[in-house]
């Protein structure tokens, strides 16, 4: 017989005294012949218990049928405990471990959690944090939460699980508990950096403008040298539209910290609040060179808003393979003043037969002169009319790349731009979209992450996340 026969002897013969004994004798007698004597010793002993104590049998079934590699089995084996009044803790512990083996990621965490909860003494702060970086990712916050509470009860300075427990509390609108969080790393370390900004941007989420100021304020006082307290300043001070005192601070960051390219970014929209559109253009200009797009200085386009130039890196790592490719063909939905179809063709699609379509309910009279800027008019076509009308006639798999730049926030808009859009692209084309992280509205509608995840559930299957941010970026599946 088996080693795994007699396992399957032997636990039928659980619950029946008569069967017991021989079961028990047999699969001692094959342990023993396969040299494990201590295993062989041990159920012998087994055999001679009038009633057998189910927890401890069951285990030992589980670790035998674990060696063999009978999975299933073993899985059985251990879960048949979780049925018993006692031996919890010891079958999560062996099941993790098999899940582990087995690369079941969500039944391997869920056991460690049951786990814990059953036998604290077993973990870690490390295992702790660990385990509420999973219920992040499985969106279970409150598993999370108690998992990082228990990591700083392990280790009160284990600082990364504080900053996590502040992300959660402030993305459930717990406003005070968050900055609660934050101040109990400053009560032990006042020059946590990290935790002064993220104070600050728990009030920046809950429009408390004030206290953001003066938060950030008190950042650079403490070290004048961290830019993004400088950067939220900026923002806070452009929403409450007190432009001279944006561009004050984009003057000293400029001056006693270091030339950043989203500081003229900012600089260019309090400029051109005020007015002053030429020098709103230069810094414009100023930031699309820093991040690589020289052309657009040399060029002398003109554009009155820069929401695209933090992204050139990130399209730079991703378009690249369209760039080495000739007869490229890309669809824009929503363009503005053209800053995106510039740099597409002044980077990517730079050779005579490649082509891209512009389709908007409206274009404005820069988009046509800075296309003529970048000598590349011949090889773009703008569409002027109803976006939807257009995307309804679509050929199949016309396009490598389809650009959703639609100024529109609407959930159902998106989903209705995405859905119609997706049967004019290739398979291995790429489908971008602007606004996936925008978040702010009031208005319940407009919620573009809500309309983009519709459509990828729609089409569950058939790409893949090339990157997944502020923006969006699939590949369409080959099949």
């Amino acid at each position: 017989m088996m080693l795994t026969d007699a396992l399957s002897t032997c636990e039928q013969a659980l619950h029946n005294p008569t069967d017991w004994m021989p079961a028990c004798q047999q699969l001692a007698n094959i342990l023993q012949g396969v040299g494990q004597f201590e295993e062989s010793s041990e159920w012998l002993s087994l055999s001679l218990e009038p009633e057998p104590d189910a927890v401890s049998v069951y285990a030992r079934l589980g670790r035998l049928y674990a060696r063999q590699e009978s999975w299933p089995q073993a899985i059985e084996a251990f879960q048949q405990i979780l049925n018993l009044p006692r031996g919890h803790a010891g079958a999560y512990w062996h099941l993790a471990k098999i899940y582990e083996h087995l690369e079941q990621v969500e039944k391997e965490f869920d056991c460690r959690y049951q786990l814990f909860a059953l036998r604290p003494d077993e973990a870690s702060g490390e295992g702790y944090y660990q385990l509420g970086d999973w219920f992040v990712e499985q969106e279970k916050p409150e598993e999370a939460i108690t998992c990082y509470l228990h990591c700083i009860e392990y280790d009160a300075h284990f600082w990364a699980a504080y900053y996590k427990l502040g992300d959660l509390f402030s993305a459930q609108g717990e406003c005070e508990q968050a900055i609660a969080i934050y101040q109990s790393v400053l009560d032990q370390d006042p020059y946590q950096m990290k935790a002064h900004f993220q104070m600050g941007m728990v009030w920046v989420k809950h429009q408390d403008d004030e206290l953001a100021i003066s938060k950030f304020r008190e950042i650079v006082s403490l070290n004048p040298e961290f830019p993004w307290a400088y950067l939220e300043l900026i923002k806070i001070l452009i929403k409450q539209e007190r432009w001279d005192d944006a561009i004050a601070t984009c003057e000293a960051v400029i001056e006693f910290v270091q030339e950043y390219p989203w500081v003229y970014s900012h600089m260019g929209q309090a400029l051109l609040n005020k007015g002053e559109v030429a020098e709103a253009t230069a810094c414009y200009q100023k930031a699309c060179v820093m991040r690589g797009w020289w052309q657009c200085q040399e060029n002398g386009y003109q554009f009155t808003q820069d929401s695209f130039s933090f992204q050139i890196e990130l399209w730079l790592k991703h378009l690249q393979p369209l760039a080495e490719k000739a007869g490229v063909q890309a669809l824009e939905v929503g363009s503005f003043e053209g800053m995106t179809t510039c740099w597409l063709v002044d980077h990517v699609f730079t050779e005579p037969e490649d082509h891209v379509t512009c389709v908007a309910p409206q274009f404005l009279k820069t988009f046509a002169s800075n296309l003529e800027r970048a000598e590349a008019d011949h090889r773009v076509t703008l569409l002027e009319g109803p976006v939807h009308a257009y995307l309804e006639t679509l050929e199949a798999e016309t396009y490598d790349l389809i650009n959703i730049q639609d100024r529109c926030k609407e959930a159902e808009h998106l989903y209705l731009d995405a859905t119609l859009a997706w049967k004019g692209l290739k398979a291995g084309g790429m489908l971008l979209f602007k606004d996936y992280g925008w978040r702010g509205a009031k208005d319940p509608r407009q919620a573009p992450k809500v309309g983009i995840d519709n459509f990828l559930r729609s089409v569950k299957g058939q790409f893949k996340i090339l990157h997944q941010g502020y923006q969006l970026i699939l590949q369409k599946g080959e099949g």
